[in-house]
């Protein structure tokens, strides 16, 4: 009987995570109400209900985080909810929270955001250097905000710039996009010395053709040797 019981049980709980997330996937407050009270420790429920109940958002994303200190994303959503209302030093402890248990992208880039609306410039440019040294596939948002506080390419590049390759051809992007050809013509060399001839040739020919294009053949030939002396062409 005691082995019958246990299997019984066995089988409402695994029917019952089963069903709770049949009603996550349905995505409505109503099937998102049910799998809470189905499974009421589930924090991915907690954090999608947040998104479609905005009226009981910050106490959703509370329970979501009591429910699981580690969610960074819970902690940043409620860090942001919380700066909309006002509680600036709350925000930044739930911010420098998240950081403490997710070292990835997404807390350094929200926390450099946070001084930049707090108009606090060395914080802000503090996270965004460790937010470029753990670079995401999009860094174009990161760059723009730091346009924003130094229009100057130079100094943007000593404040964020780092030798991972990633970056190096993502902020060229960047300078191309905004059509800063004195900068392009400086940093290009850096992406001779830290990039992949394979991966990377092709992307330092358009820059020298950008070069050639704005009147500034010097530059166009002095990026082209680096790469001659690299061997990334003959």
């Amino acid at each position: 009987i005691a082995v019958a019981s246990v299997c019984c049980l066995g089988i409402w709980f695994s029917w019952r995570a089963a069903h709770a997330d049949s009603l996550f996937r349905d995505d409505s407050v109503d099937s998102l109400r049910a799998a809470i009270r189905l499974v009421p420790d589930g924090w991915k429920y907690y954090m999608r209900m947040a998104q479609l109940d905005r009226e009981h958002a910050h106490g959703l994303l509370e329970t979501a985080l009591k429910l699981d200190r580690f969610n960074a994303q819970a902690a940043i959503e409620l860090a942001l909810q919380d700066e909309s209302e006002g509680n600036y030093g709350k925000s930044e402890k739930l911010l420098l929270g998240a950081f403490a248990v997710d070292r990835t992208y997404l807390p350094r880039w929200s926390l450099a955001n946070f001084y930049f609306r707090r108009d606090n410039l060395p914080a802000f440019w503090m996270w965004a250097r460790k937010a470029a040294e753990m670079p995401s596939e999009d860094m174009g948002p990161l760059f723009e905000l730091c346009w924003h506080v130094t229009p100057n390419a130079g100094e943007l590049a000593k404040a964020v710039l780092t030798d991972d390759r990633a970056v190096v051809r993502q902020y060229l992007s960047f300078l191309m996009d905004k059509n800063q050809m004195d900068a392009l013509a400086s940093v290009a060399p850096r992406l001779v010395r830290v990039g992949n001839p394979e991966e990377d040739r092709a992307f330092l020919l358009g820059a020298i053709n950008r070069l050639v294009a704005a009147n500034d053949g010097v530059s166009a030939e002095a990026v082209w040797k680096s790469m001659v002396q690299q061997g990334w062409v003959t």
